[in-house]
């Protein structure tokens, strides 16, 4: 079933979950208070030399790759299992150093 969603992304269509009735609010999720990464993912690191503007970051996971931005990465490498919820988003909010390309 498909159910437009207000305000959504340029008033497309947004598929429902099955069971799920329009306004019916997502069920909740038990989140761990130290967050690692599944075995089965890998972080590879950057894409060389891209025809996109931002960088991009690749992900492996079941031997599939996965893109995502530098902020999305970041955190994920943040995520081993010894670091809490709020040291993870910390280290968000300290200076990063870009790299200039002169």
């Amino acid at each position: 079933m498909i159910e437009p969603k207000p305000g959504g992304h340029g008033g497309r269509p947004t598929e429902l979950l099955p069971g799920r009735e329009p306004g019916q609010s997502a069920p909740a999720v038990e989140v761990p208070e130290r967050p690692a990464l599944s075995q089965n993912v890998q972080l590879v690191g950057e894409m060389p030399e891209t025809g996109f503007t931002d960088r991009q970051w690749l992900v492996q996971r079941d031997g599939r790759f996965i893109q995502l931005t530098e902020l999305l990465y970041r955190i994920a490498e943040h995520a081993n299992g010894d670091r809490t919820l709020e040291e993870i988003a910390g280290s968000r909010r300290e200076p990063r150093t870009r790299r200039c390309g002169w």
